[in-house]
């Protein structure tokens, strides 16, 4: 059941990048400071100034 609950928060987690990516791109989102961090390897920017990097890189990269 806990793997369960750890892959779907994975999904919905590469859910919420890639909707903040396509919203970036699209120009809906402008961040002037984005926050780099990796979901699954890939770089992502995403507008969280309150949120440091660090925090989320262990909180969503620890299995």
């Amino acid at each position: 059941m806990a793997g369960e609950r750890q892959r779907s928060h994975k999904e919905a987690v590469s859910k919420q990048a890639n909707k903040a990516k396509q919203m970036i791109r699209s120009g809906v989102i402008q961040s002037p400071h984005g926050t780099r961090f990796t979901v699954r390897g890939q770089v992502t920017t995403l507008p969280l100034p309150i949120h440091p990097p660090f925090r989320l890189g262990r909180k969503w990269t620890s299995r």
